[in-house]
């Protein structure tokens, strides 16, 4: 069993091994981590300074949650932001140790467009590495999905290396999304695609 344990304000199942723990929020299931690296520990991923503080009436729940890496589900959808996945509460499936390999399984029905989500953890002896995969199914024809990952990384070039797969599409709404210097998401003038 992993265990579910508080963390800035949240609830959150954890696992790790010697180089890494990994923590996962009930709500919204955002995932966070520590490393160790050359005698420290190194927090690559951002937790918004308001988790501490009252948000106001109607903030939805990926806001007062974010931190970490994130599903979305349907991404772009407008109500909830980022969707379901990113804002609903993750339910516990089971944790399990193959050998040198810890796995923590969450899951989450999508609702009325129908659908479930199996979110699954992992963290293996030795290596300072979070495996974490995404099970859709049940869903009728193209829902947009991404993944939102929320970094805090040392303001000084080559302070960080990001390596993925080459992205199969990418696409951003055409007007302005936020005021960077005011620290808000705006809607207004911002239209869909279709």
């Amino acid at each position: 069993m992993s265990d579910l344990v508080t963390i800035d304000g949240q609830p959150s199942w954890t696992l790790g091994n010697a180089a890494v723990q990994a923590a996962v929020t009930v709500q919204g299931g955002h995932l966070t981590a520590r490393f160790a690296a050359g005698g420290r520990e190194v927090n690559p991923f951002y937790t918004a300074p308001w988790w501490s503080e009252p948000v106001p009436p109607g903030t939805s729940e990926m806001i007062r949650v974010l931190r970490g890496d994130f599903f979305c589900l349907p991404f772009g959808s407008g109500t909830p932001p980022h969707g379901k996945t990113a804002n609903d509460p993750w339910q516990f499936e089971g944790a399990s140790t193959r050998g040198p390999a810890r796995e923590l399984s969450l899951s989450m029905d999508l609702g009325p467009v129908g659908g479930r989500v199996v979110k699954t953890v992992s963290v293996v002896d030795g290596e300072p590495v979070i495996y974490q995969e995404h099970a859709v199914t049940g869903l009728g024809g193209p829902v947009p999905l991404g993944h939102h990952p929320v970094l805090e990384l040392p303001d000084r070039e080559g302070a960080g290396i990001i390596d993925m797969s080459p992205p199969i599409a990418g696409f951003t709404p055409p007007g302005l999304v936020e005021e960077p210097a005011r620290g808000v998401e705006r809607s207004e003038g911002v239209r869909e695609r279709g």
